[in-house]
């Protein structure tokens, strides 16, 4: 296994499965795939042949609900690209519906897997399985104009058009993010260049973009003395007749002085024109020496530096992930000085200026973390020690078994042919919680919340 990050080949302890809690509305997921045995209900497969591997680190392109877009690369000697996979980790599943990864071809003129672009994820409604991918891109014909993907699961195949926005310049226009709003909509959200929402569903040749701005085009600069290369996060909350939008910024300075988070918030309506849109307002700014401490998180781990003088403020933070289920939490990426490879999570309560979580993730790689909504359709684990206000923290696991032409077992229950005499492999992927290192957080303080580490 070529092109590997070290961390990937020791993935964390498991959590006891023995032990169900009741599904939580958000998870932070690792998109880093870790190499594994474990399998679970949640456990996909793929069947590909022996003299292949997996040759670069698997990724999780997107999640939305129960549906998990991956990429990975089966090659020998990396002779082959990523593709994308499509995994259904839903715990619905009995003996006879064996659940496989799913190969999505790319488009014939673009290899969407290999842009730099946020793909969203559109279920069918009704629990058939069926899907919708998207995708937006930069068209290189003309200004204001972007080149619209739309995988259908029941087509199998790929439909292009090219929505138009001419107020918007479509020239280095990067969606790092893709949200699905209901219905066929999709707000794809690039953090230098505002929202563009699409009915990515709807017929035209050039279906309608909306274009909706961030709080202020400075606010979304990099500051060239600040720390955080990720320094910003967006969600969007929507109810029957109104989506809110809310904006994380943090600022971390390299040289003097404490960090800060900075939340913005609007409304606009929940069909179009979503241009309908109310001033954005500032909604809090908490600096990192105004943050109290809940009670049972323990600091020792996080600020112990050797020279006792660290504090909270003076660690470099980037990242902020804006909780999809509790408005008031926000998560920050963490380390003790600026080139260590030791990573922390912890959640700030903004609205009560209070640190409420602190994580060590203890997994030996760059971590990188997304809040996703998979944990509902996960069977949840009841966390054994409470990491404070921060949600479970899911990883995916992968494993090869090789299989030989016409041997029984795991090849029967797939209900796979391989009638070739070339001997392949199972890719297995399951959905798991890891355990995070004891000691690290405080006692349990009564919240329902049970993340553990990735």
């Amino acid at each position: 296994m070529t092109n590997w990050y070290r961390g990937s080949l020791l993935p964390p302890p498991i959590v006891d499965e023995g032990s169900v809690a009741d599904p939580l509305e958000s998870c932070l997921l690792d998109r880093k795939l870790f190499l594994g045995g474990h399998t679970n209900a949640t456990t996909a497969w793929y069947d590909y042949p022996e003299d292949d591997e997996v040759s670069i680190q698997p990724m999780v392109v997107s999640t939305h609900n129960g549906l998990v877009l991956l990429s990975i690369a089966f090659s020998k000697n990396n002779s082959k690209l990523p593709e994308f996979y499509m995994y259904q980790p839903g715990v619905d599943k009995g003996d006879d519906n064996d659940r496989l990864l799913e190969l999505i071809p790319q488009p014939s003129d673009m290899r969407l897997v290999d842009q730099r672009c946020a793909v969203g994820l559109l279920p069918s409604h009704g629990g058939s399985g069926d899907y919708h991918i998207a995708a937006l891109t930069m068209s290189m014909q003309a200004k204001g104009v972007f080149d619209l993907y739309v995988f259908s699961s029941k087509t199998k195949s790929w439909t292009v058009r090219k929505p138009s926005l001419p107020a918007v310049d479509s020239q280095g226009y990067m969606a790092v993010k893709a949200i699905p709003l209901g219905g066929g909509s999709i707000a794809f959200v690039d953090f230098y260049k505002g929202i563009l929402i699409c009915d990515v569903l709807d017929g035209p040749e050039s279906p309608e973009l909306h274009y909706i701005p961030l709080p202020s085009e400075e606010l979304c600069q990099p500051l060239p003395d600040a720390y955080p290369y990720i320094p910003h996060d967006l969600t969007l909350h929507i109810s029957s007749q109104t989506i809110r939008i809310k904006f994380a910024n943090v600022v971390c300075p390299l040289l003097s002085g404490d960090w800060r988070i900075e939340t913005f918030s609007t409304t606009t309506v929940t069909e179009s024109p979503w241009s309908q849109l109310n001033p954005w307002k500032k909604d809090s700014t908490v600096d990192a020496s105004q943050l109290s401490v809940h009670g049972s998180i323990e600091l020792s781990g996080l600020l112990d530096h050797g020279d006792g003088k660290q504090t909270l403020g003076s660690l470099f933070v980037e990242k902020p992930m804006l909780s999809l289920h509790e408005d008031n939490i926000v998560c920050l990426m963490a380390k003790q000085n600026i080139m260590d490879r030791q990573l922390w999570v912890i959640a700030v309560d903004i609205e009560n200026k209070e640190l409420q979580g602190v994580i060590h993730l203890g997994v030996g790689r760059r971590t990188a973390l997304i809040y996703s909504t998979i944990s509902g359709h996960l069977n949840n684990v009841a966390a054994t020690a409470s990491t404070g206000n921060i949600s479970m923290h899911v990883f995916i696991s992968f494993s090869t078994t090789l299989m030989h032409s016409g041997e029984k077992g795991d090849l029967k229950r797939l209900g796979a042919s391989l009638e070739s005499k070339t001997p392949r492999k199972l890719f297995r992927v399951a959905s798991l919680v890891g355990e995070q290192e004891k000691g690290v957080t405080g006692t349990d303080d009564g919240d329902d919340m049970d993340l553990e580490l990735e």
